[in-house]
């Protein structure tokens, strides 16, 4: 899971490779509430939307990205706070997890640890010609997966 100011998601069961992109925001245009401008209210969308899925996938392990430094703001709040949160929930199922640090994973999806999101997405594509992934978050949530699998199995994921 890539824990971003958007959430990229990837899910391996019965080798089935299903990802995409959640974000917590409140809507920019029609009806918000006080309640919506509340960062409360996006973590707590978060974690509820994260629950459903480790009840309806029931994963042996959560691989997500490690917060990144140098990053301020609300995007830092964000990070830490999904990352928080996804702790709690595998902790509650006690579901173990893998952290990838964001200069790792870039260096070993593109072999450089300074590679930029464009770099990422072609890097995934590349690897999986059949899906066509356009958002970087997304990108990342599928590498982090091939990351994780390839350090908890010492697999060498073929490119």
């Amino acid at each position: 899971m890539d824990t971003a100011a958007r959430v990229g998601w990837s899910t391996l069961e019965n080798g089935i490779l299903e990802c995409g992109m959640q974000h917590f925001q409140p809507p920019k245009v029609g009806r918000k509430t006080k309640e919506d401008e509340h960062i409360g209210v996006q973590f707590s969308r978060f974690e509820i939307w994260f629950w459903r899925k480790l009840e309806a996938l029931d994963p042996d392990i959560v691989f997500y990205e490690e917060p990144a430094g140098g990053i301020g703001g609300n995007t830092a709040l964000k990070c830490i706070g999904w990352k928080v949160l996804m702790m709690a929930c595998c902790a509650r199922k006690g579901i173990p997890m893998l952290g990838v640090h964001s200069g790792t994973l870039k260096k070993y999806a593109t072999g450089s640890g300074k590679a930029e999101k464009e770099d990422m997405i072609h890097a995934v594509n590349a690897k999986f010609k059949d899906l066509d992934i356009k958002d970087d978050n997304t990108a990342d949530a599928v590498h982090i997966l091939c990351y994780g699998m390839s350090a908890k199995y010492q697999l060498e994921i073929l490119t």
